[in-house]
């Protein structure tokens, strides 16, 4: 029994039995370390600022994220967090990095109240305390997100006040104040308790368990043999490092779908993995995950299957399970889209909900929807859309994802409803030369029938940057063909700001720059990302935020907001093309036929504006639309708001009513007529332009540990808002791509 450390100055004093009568005054100096007689392995250590944590000794995680004390099991995974002494201090053992994987518990110890983010039962502290509740929310996010839990606890203690926090998916449960001084038991039992349960009452997913040595043999011995520069890179932040992070094992359910298609003549693997009812999994360090505590908490890995040698993308995530409405398992909209042919997805071969016990239970204080712990396993590994390589791979990826939209819609009846840039990956094993595009994350679809049904979750389904004007400007509009359509425009121009040259870039001279920005061209690009794909009012009311106000005015203008310095290119060609099909669906669109979805119903309504007519668009310029052979033939289902024009003119009908128009604008770049030639530049891609932006963008900031950047794979990559986190219900925040949830003291609205 390690008692030699509890003294004087270890804040804790024992009886003859060893348990603890009272306590001083706690703050960082004297609350150095517990040691609990009934589980001497039990360390409580304090997080030193100039020693350096485990997260910067790797390059990775948020360096400014250290809790005051932190509990550790001595006996698991002690060499990554213990610092050996260098002069004989009887403090020096107290002292510990912060190794996320193996922390069992956080607390937060603060000497002045100023520090205090709560006021009785409300969270309304000061300015100082708010920055606190902050910090310990993003310790409670980075626990859940490098770690394998369902919950976790913490606590707070600032002066001789102390609050307990259990903190999930749903959000976190705050105790009342109690008095430590007065009441020392509280603490202490809660501590006592939470130090001697067992790991799964502590909050950890027993599910997942350590890989054994033949397990991690057969990766080291596939990860030696693999030359494709993708799986290596993967392969390496798998394995970046053992100490910290070491290899885990886990298993799930094979879909009876799947075995159907799982077939390689030149791999006899394969047949015998038809017959198994599971798959072993081995992971390491995560790829990415989102940067919200409620909601989907999704999160994913690179996996290696130990039975057929082989890398697959794992994906986790919190489902809704008690809405009003049904949510569907995204493992059952693959099979329907799967069994209906749509090409250019990932092959879910795996998944299910994890356990009936993983669920979520602070909804039951929070109001919220409860969660269930769900897994899914994707036969191919994607690479961010942001990592293309050039126009050519950029504009054949996003052409083969609008196909398996479009299939999708036609064929499966399914809308996906969440175009962004963290749905969109290349497959890793494709050629650089004939790159596949992936059209991923269906979990936030919808069925047509259920389209008009009304939301299944409170909140706006889709990734802020890429919603459609109409969608942000009114959150109450069920999600329609249309919108989806013109997130594929946002995401395209998303991806031409960021990394080709055109009329906002840095070294763009005055006289080339667009109006109304013409002296500084970085704060002209600055302005017009914020303006167009991150500005938002705030809700009232319970109503979810708005914006679009910029999108709106753009879209209704006939050329886009800037164009490329090569105006021939074929990339700028696309981007006027699509700039006009979105221009013309907008004469179709009017306000006050959508002030019913408005927060601001109550508004007066808009004066009705005289719509502009236009032609039709001339198919005859396009090449024939190559799938209208294989598709069944089907009255256009509306997606817009048509305004009937009298007097003499026809009503408009929205280019956006269906996929025709939009494929055939990819199709006259990818498929030149025959005087034509595919004329596209293989080296015309360039550095991020967004990383030197000013931080209010919301696109340079730096991410959690949890989220990064160069190895976000796939299923929905950054749905943390360089690439989009929200794949969920999300709402913009100017200091992160992509939220999930209202806050973390609140319910998560879906």
């Amino acid at each position: 029994m390690c008692t030699d450390n509890v003294g004087a100055n270890s804040g804790v004093r024992t009886n003859r039995r060893g348990r603890p009568t009272e306590m001083h005054p706690p703050d960082g100096d004297n609350i150095s370390l517990w040691v609990l007689p009934e589980r001497p392995e039990t360390y409580i250590r304090t997080e030193i600022s100039h020693f350096p944590d485990a997260a910067e000794d790797n390059e990775d995680g948020d360096k400014d994220l250290k809790p005051d004390l932190t509990m550790y099991n001595k006996e698991i995974g002690s060499q990554a967090w213990d610092i050996k002494p260098k002069t004989k201090s009887d403090r020096q053992d107290y002292r510990g990095r912060v190794a996320w994987f193996f922390a069992e518990m956080f607390m937060e110890v603060k000497r002045s109240n100023k520090y205090n983010p709560f006021d009785g039962q409300s969270l309304r502290g000061s300015q100082q305390g708010m920055k606190m509740f902050e910090q310990i929310t993003k310790v409670a996010i980075e626990s859940l997100n490098l770690q394998h839990r369902t919950f976790l606890f913490t606590a707070f203690i600032v002066e001789t006040k102390a609050r307990l926090l259990r903190w999930d998916r749903a959000g976190v449960v705050v105790s009342h104040e109690f008095d430590i001084g007065a009441e020392p038991g509280w603490l202490f039992n809660f501590v006592h308790r939470v130090a001697t349960s067992t790991r799964e009452a502590q909050g950890f997913d027993t599910t997942v368990t350590d890989a054994d040595e033949d397990q991690i043999k057969k990766l080291d011995d596939f990860r030696k043999k693999q030359d494709n520069k993708y799986a290596q890179e993967y392969l390496d932040e798998m394995n970046m490092n053992r100490t910290l992070y070491p290899i885990q094992q886990l298993q799930c359910d094979i879909f009876e779908f799947a075995k159907k298609k799982i077939k390689d003549p030149e791999n006899p693997q394969y047949s015998a993995l038809r017959k198994k009812k599971c798959l072993t999994l081995l992971i390491g360090h995560i790829c990415f995950a989102h940067s919200s505590l409620s909601g989907r908490g999704m999160k994913g890995f690179v996996a290696f299957v130990v039975d057929v040698d082989r890398l697959v993308f794992l994906k986790e995530s919190w489902r809704p399970v008690n809405t009003s409405c049904l949510v569907r398992e995204e493992g059952d909209i693959y099979c329907d889209l799967t069994g209906a042919g749509v090409p250019y997805i990932p092959f879910a071969i795996a998944g299910g909900d994890v356990s009936e016990s993983h669920v979520t239970i602070n909804d039951e204080l929070l109001r919220a929807s409860q969660r269930q712990q769900y897994r899914l396993v994707l036969w191919e590994v994607g690479i961010p859309l942001d990592r293309h390589a050039n126009s050519f791979t950029l504009i054949r990826s996003l052409h083969q994802a609008l196909k398996a939209h479009r299939y999708a819609w036609d064929k499966a009846g399914i809308l996906h409803r969440d175009i962004s840039p963290g749905n969109v990956l290349i497959d890793m094993l494709s050629p650089p030369d004939a790159p596949m595009g992936l059209l991923c994350d269906w979990e936030l679809s919808k069925k047509k029938a259920e389209l008009t049904e009304g939301a299944t979750q409170h909140t706006r389904s889709g990734t802020w940057i890429t919603l459609s004007a109409v969608s942000l400007q009114y959150p109450y509009k069920p999600i329609e063909l249309s919108d989806d359509l013109e997130s594929f425009y946002h995401l395209l121009t998303y991806n031409i700001l960021r990394f080709y040259r055109h009329s906002m870039t840095k070294s763009t001279t005055t006289a080339q720059l667009m109006s109304p920005f013409q002296n500084d061209s970085e704060s002209a690009l600055a302005q017009h990302v914020w303006n167009y794909h991150y500005a938002h009012i705030r809700g009232d009311g319970g109503h979810p935020d708005t914006g679009g106000m910029h999108k709106w005015d753009k879209l209704n203008y006939p050329h886009p907001p800037f164009r490329l310095l090569d105006v021939e290119s074929p990339l700028n060609r696309l981007l006027e093309d699509i700039h006009k099909l979105c221009f013309k669906h907008y004469q179709t669109v009017h306000k006050q036929d959508l002030d019913k979805y408005s927060p601001f119903s109550t508004a007066p309504t808009a004066t009705a504006k005289k719509p502009f007519v236009l032609p039709a668009v001339d198919l005859d310029e396009y090449d024939i639309d190559d799938m209208a052979s294989e598709l069944p033939e089907s009255p256009p289902t509306t997606s817009a708001t048509i305004t009937e024009v009298k007097e003499d003119h026809a009503p408009l009908e929205s280019p956006l009513i269906d996929h025709a128009r939009m494929n055939s604008a990819f199709l006259s770049i990818l498929r030149p007529k025959k005087h034509d030639t595919l004329n596209l530049d293989l080296d015309d891609k360039i550095d991020d332009q967004f990383v030197n932006l000013p931080s209010f963008i919301g696109v340079a900031n730096k991410k959690s540990s949890a989220t990064r950047t160069k190895s976000s794979v796939g299923s929905g990559s950054h749905r943390s808002r360089s690439t989009s986190d929200n794949g969920s219900d999300e709402q913009p925040n100017p200091k992160r791509q992509k939220t999930e949830g209202s806050g973390p003291l609140s319910p998560m609205r879906e």
